[in-house]
């Protein structure tokens, strides 16, 4: 067995220790070259289906390189569109149907979605999924773990800070 194998082992027990069912990918790329290597998601590259039992979700989302373009429009989100035509970006969208179907939003458009539209349409999927009657975990990610990832962590808990805290009024 090799390392990478008893690794990803380790992450999947982990995984369904935590009560994780459902895993978020933001990225845009199903590879990338990071300092010399090349990374992937765990779930994208395992060949011996170890993810299989979870349910998964890719929402590709812009990374930190997009943010750059946003600071240069004096942070004005509405309007800013993310060139899903580079070489680089090839993770398409693919969410399963039972989670999509109740939000009543055509996917399928999602490449002509501004940052607003599109961070509030995910935002709406992620909280679908962690409200849900289930009681599931959500594990989101991104490659480098310092742009989509903290972003819709931290929407998600202040989504959820605010249900909880509406329903004590």
């Amino acid at each position: 067995m090799h390392l990478f194998d008893k690794v990803r082992g380790y992450d999947i027990r982990l995984l369904w220790y935590l009560s994780v069912k459902y895993i978020c990918d933001l990225m845009v790329e199903n590879k990338k070259v990071k300092s010399g290597m090349n990374v992937a998601s765990s779930e994208k590259v395992d060949k011996a289906q170890g993810y299989a039992d979870f349910t998964l979700l890719s929402i590709p989302y812009p990374g930190c390189e997009f943010f750059k373009e946003y600071k240069d429009r004096d942070y004005m989100a509405e309007g800013l569109i993310f060139n899903w035509k580079q070489d680089y970006v090839d993770a398409p969208l693919s969410i399963p149907d039972f989670l999509t179907h109740p939000l009543n939003i055509d996917w399928s458009l999602y490449q002509s979605w501004d940052l607003v539209q599109q961070t509030q349409n995910y935002l709406k999927l992620l909280l679908s999924v962690v409200s849900s009657a289930d009681d599931s975990g959500l594990l989101g990610h991104c490659i480098s773990g310092w742009d989509g990832t903290p972003l819709f962590i931290s929407l998600l808990r202040l989504s959820l800070w605010l249900l909880d805290s509406s329903t004590r009024l």
